[in-house]
């Protein structure tokens, strides 16, 4: 029996402009797409100032619909972080925090669940913007972290803000254990990977230090197979305006539609 999963990545902009009118516009995307899987960065630890305890994804969890989430904040900077939002029941919450004290590495968070008898893990990151060698050592770490918690029955995705292009050190180190998704689409339909970050077109993204070009620095990967894994498309979610709303950030989303025989 085959089923059809999806999943997307989105860095949604930890900034307080227009919040209000981000946040609707974020509802209205994801409830236009319903990925199954949503991983999302730059996730405010409180959206009210009344709710100093309520994040961003859990009113975006309410207002969209999905039954499952969690948020795990980043470790140097509290007010905010990671989080998944899911339409399927996952196991547990792992957190790489809770694995190391190296605070570069408090990068990733990973939910593991099943269909139909098939095992899954998604893995959501991001990594440091600063420096390409602290963001190799956060790959070489998740790697290993993962590792550590997967077994040879499990099809693992791994998502997020990697803050690197494609053909970067760090996209090349990559590619030795994981597919892209978008680049392996990109060259069946012989077309370019879209780019996430365009200061060309998203005014948001001028106020993103050191963004002068169009970049692609949000990637979905997948890694293992032990179930095949069809491709069908991937898109990019949060790119053009929806009617009556505004842009939601300063990145645009990534959704990977697939089946699974």
């Amino acid at each position: 029996m085959s089923f059809s999963l999806s999943i997307a990545t989105y860095n949604i902009w930890h900034h307080p402009y227009k919040r209000q009118e981000r946040f609707a516009a974020l509802c209205a995307e994801i409830n236009q797409h319903q990925p199954d899987v949503l991983l999302l960065q730059e996730v405010m630890s409180t959206f009210h100032p009344d709710e100093p305890f309520v994040s961003i994804a859990e009113h975006l969890a309410e207002a969209t619909g999905y039954p499952y989430w969690m948020m795990d904040p980043y470790m140097d900077s509290p007010d905010e972080g990671l989080a998944i939002l899911t339409k399927l029941p996952f196991e547990r919450t792992d957190a790489s925090a809770a694995a190391t004290a190296n605070i570069n590495h408090h990068c990733a968070i990973r939910i593991p669940f099943s269909i139909e008898g098939v095992r899954f893990a998604v893995t959501n990151i991001h990594f440091n913007w600063r420096a390409s060698d602290i963001r190799l050592d956060q790959l070489r770490f998740v790697n290993e972290w993962i590792a550590s918690q997967t077994d040879d029955a499990t099809v693992e995705f791994l998502g997020g803000d990697f803050n690197d292009c494609p053909n970067s050190s760090l996209h090349q180190a990559t590619l030795k254990e994981w597919v892209d998704l978008a680049d392996s689409f990109a060259m069946r339909t012989g077309q370019l990977a879209p780019v996430t970050l365009d200061p060309m077109t998203n005014s948001y993204a001028k106020k993103n230090d050191g963004i002068t070009t169009p970049s692609r620095y949000d990637w979905l990967l997948c890694q293992r197979s032990p179930a095949p894994v069809t491709l069908q498309r991937v898109q990019l979610i949060g790119h053009e305006r929806l009617p009556h709303h505004v842009i939601p950030s300063d990145h645009y989303g990534v959704l990977a539609h697939m089946t699974i025989d």
